[in-house]
């Protein structure tokens, strides 16, 4: 497999045929001698992903997992956790379509379900433990978590951070008192010792 005519004709390819095309380039960009540098990057391909999100998350995905610490990890990292995120990766089934009603499926729902189960386990391989420094934007990751309403990773990256008072927020909002008194307990001393 080439890279030129693939940077040139992959949008073409993936319109076409997008598992074969995205075959092709998960060899191209983990191809190469033990030891060598792949043929080409990753980053060099995720525009041509721009009308098939499902494609590219499965992309990403087998990228991530295959080729750890890559100079573009923070990217491809940040991109993967935005496609676990998003609220209509799965295009809407069409019931009623003469009518020009759109209904999402339960396994729409289902799926976004799963997403974001790996969208958690995404940022806490991606961030091991907090004397680390993330393997992702981590600013980007707290924007993409506040808009989709993602707690679970919002609690995550806050204490990370070492804001506890962002976490308790977050239990607050959710009315999760249970765990707003457990986070209490487990931070006091680290919060009584920041600014209020």
């Amino acid at each position: 497999v080439r890279k030129g005519p693939l940077l040139k004709h992959g949008k073409t390819l993936l319109d076409h045929s997008p598992t074969r095309a995205t075959a092709q380039l998960m060899e191209l960009c983990t191809a190469g001698t033990e030891g060598a540098e792949p043929v080409a990057q990753a980053t060099e391909f995720l525009h041509i992903y721009i009308e098939h999100p499902q494609e590219l998350l499965v992309f990403l995905e087998f990228i991530v997992n295959t080729v750890p610490n890559s100079e573009d990890e923070n990217v491809l990292t940040t991109t993967l956790l935005e496609l676990y995120l998003a609220q209509d990766l799965e295009a809407a089934r069409m019931h009623g379509a003469q009518n020009g009603h759109v209904e999402k499926s339960t396994s729409s729902i289902a799926g976004r379900n799963e997403r974001r189960e790996k969208a958690f386990h995404l940022l806490q391989k991606a961030w091991p433990d907090d004397s680390s420094d993330p393997h992702f934007d981590s600013s980007k990751a707290l924007m993409l978590c506040q808009a989709s309403e993602f707690s679970q990773g919002l609690v995550f990256l806050y204490e990370r951070m070492g804001q506890y008072r962002e976490v308790l927020e977050v239990y607050m909002a959710d009315h999760n008192y249970r765990s707003l008194i457990d986070t209490c307990r487990r931070f006091s001393e680290s919060m009584a010792n920041t600014q209020p």
